[in-house]
């Protein structure tokens, strides 16, 4: 019985947690977050900083060397020599080859005019002949003339057909001949432009790493003045902010803006918070919030306290 009991207890379904919603919530301050979110407000500026103090140091010490696009140009001018020399002999002995087989080609279509001609007058002649042969003979309006005539059309049609069907296929021939040159003469271009950029390709890489090795042995050789040129404007930078911060009791600038972000930020994420908790929080982190608002702490305190 005591089992059975046991197995029924275990059917029924589990107790809900019952949430306490009378919990103020407004007392909850995420310090880490909020920390956080502030440190990466604060890291913006101090990167701009960075970055702006490299751009002046980097300027101060710039060498002369060539840019990627007077890298490609020497490259292609270098290039130029060896493949250029070829393509353009290619290029020469395709324009021949390629006027020579048009020649050719115009020669054949004036032999074949000429040996058409020659066909016509040929049966011309026999036309004549026959014509003669039959008046003499009293058959020049006869059944026998019509067939006679006949017979001679038909074997001049079909002699002018020989004649045209042999100077088809040399034209055939010659215009195979041209494609074949000229399939031959694509195939060495697209050739020659692959060979081309590979050769290219290694040679921009070749002056890039010449150019690369020369920078960073300048770099090393200035160091010092570019570590100088870099503090300096990082202290030109604050003595500048503090003589303006001295005379108007405020931040000016990219620095200026990015104080402000900091304190709009913290004033967001303290609205509707707690004052106790809100007091406990600024004791609490009284130096880091200094260290962050600098000028507005003070102004900071008053809003959300």
């Amino acid at each position: 019985m005591i089992i059975g009991k046991m197995r029924e207890d275990s059917l029924k379904e589990p107790a809900i947690p019952i949430v306490d919603t009378s919990y103020d919530l407004s007392t909850i301050i995420h310090t880490k977050e909020v920390l956080s979110g502030l440190r990466s407000i604060a890291d913006r500026y101090n990167q701009d900083l960075d970055q702006r103090a490299n751009a002046y140091a980097d300027e101060q010490v710039k060498g002369t060397f060539d840019s990627d696009e007077e890298l490609l140009g020497k490259a292609k001018e270098s290039l130029e020599e060896i493949y250029g020399e070829k393509k353009g002999q290619k290029t020469g002995d395709y324009i021949q080859k390629s006027g020579e087989l048009a020649e050719k080609k115009d020669a054949l279509s004036v032999d074949r005019a000429l040996a058409l001609d020659k066909v016509g007058e040929k049966y011309d002649a026999k036309r004549g002949t026959l014509a003669e042969d039959l008046s003499k003979k009293g058959l020049s309006h006869s059944s026998i003339a019509n067939l006679a005539k006949e017979d001679l059309d038909v074997k001049r049609g079909e002699e002018l057909a020989q004649v045209n069907y042999s100077y088809d296929k040399k034209v055939q021939a010659v215009d195979a001949k041209i494609d074949r040159l000229k399939s031959s003469y694509e195939t060495a271009l697209e050739n020659y432009e692959i060979s081309y950029a590979l050769q290219l390709e290694k040679e921009i890489a070749r002056l890039q790493k010449k150019r690369d090795k020369m920078e960073d042995e300048y770099a090393k050789e200035h160091r010092s003045e570019r570590d100088a040129a870099y503090d300096e404007y990082l202290e030109k930078d604050r003595v500048e902010n503090k003589a303006y911060e001295d005379r108007t009791g405020d931040y000016t600038g990219a620095k200026r803006e990015n104080y402000k972000e900091r304190y709009n930020y913290l004033v967001d994420q303290l609205k509707d918070k707690n004052a106790k908790s809100v007091a406990k929080f600024i004791s609490q982190y009284e130096n880091t919030l200094r260290d962050y608002l600098g000028l507005y702490y003070e102004d900071f305190v008053k809003e959300v306290t």
